[in-house]
């Protein structure tokens, strides 16, 4: 099939069809089987989930959505419509654990949906398509088959549902890709700032700095700095008006987060999360 596709439409034609049939079909899937989890959640669990005015969540989402809308994307739709939280709020001021350009990039792209909750939707999913895209390009080393085998693996992966969800990874991951391909290929304004727009995402976007820095060179060191300028400016930023430049990692530590080998593996068998996220995982091991 992959020969007749590049026959009619040209090795970039047929592996942007074939990632695009695989990013739908995934797409499918997560949300199809994220529905699927909530019906079968008990009247316990839904009441937790169940909009209520004044709480972190700014207001009640989409029918449609509203399954989709767990954790950490009720942060960043708070963050979108009402911004972080005053310094004279009291501690601990969990929102200042999540950096802020997708929330940014949610708020703008309310313009266009007029909601924040499809917003978010609608930035997680390009932002998906797009990551995959550029992996067919980063992964395609010896052959563009190979390239496009990383970027389904990408879509159909057993997490890869959060990159339909309103959280951070997918625009990490376009941002990520974009400049690692870029740093390979030597466009180092691009690299600089796809990584910046990473580091302004999650700290880990740091690893497109350090890719640059691989190698020596002034003009990659250079561009290297610049990638962690997302990073840095937010940084600056805690430090100003929180009077704490790592507020972000200390939010993290108080919420006990460490690496830890089998702990996703006891969090998994302790039973202890939504049905969804059990048939999602069910789903992308099948």
């Amino acid at each position: 099939m992959l020969l007749a596709l590049r026959r009619r439409f040209g090795a970039r034609g047929a592996a942007a069809l074939l990632v695009g049939a695989a990013f739908l079909i995934t797409r499918a899937l997560a949300i199809g089987f994220t529905h699927a989890g909530a019906a079968t959640m008990s009247p316990e669990k839904r009441l937790v989930w169940k909009y209520a005015p004044g709480s972190l969540r700014p207001e009640a989402p989409p029918r449609f959505l509203e399954p989709l809308q767990r954790w950490d994307a009720d942060f960043y739709a708070h963050l979108a419509l009402r911004g972080y939280p005053p310094p004279d709020r009291p501690r601990p001021l969990y929102g200042l654990g999540f950096l802020p350009l997708y929330p940014l990039i949610v708020r703008a792209g309310m313009q266009v949906t007029g909601n924040v909750y499809w917003a978010a939707f609608a930035v997680s999913n390009l932002c998906a398509l797009l990551a995959a895209m550029l992996l067919v390009e980063l992964g395609a080393l010896r052959r563009r088959a190979d390239g496009i085998r990383a970027a389904v693996l990408f879509l159909a992966a057993p997490g890869a549902n959060f990159l339909s969800y309103p959280y951070s990874e997918p625009l990490f991951a376009f941002a990520l890709a974009a400049g690692m391909l870029a740093a390979r290929s030597g466009a180092l304004a691009t690299a600089a700032a796809a990584g910046a727009a990473a580091s302004a995402t999650r700290p880990t976007g740091l690893a497109v700095a350090v890719a640059l820095a691989s190698v020596p060179r002034p003009r990659r060191l250079v561009a290297a700095a610049l990638a962690t300028g997302g990073l840095v400016a937010y940084a600056l930023w805690c430090a100003r008006e929180y009077g704490d430049a790592l507020a972000f990692l200390h939010i993290q530590a108080s919420h006990k987060r460490v690496l830890s080998l089998f702990g996703p593996v006891r969090a998994l068998f302790a039973f202890d999360v939504d049905p969804d996220y059990y048939l999602v995982t069910i789903a992308g091991i099948a």
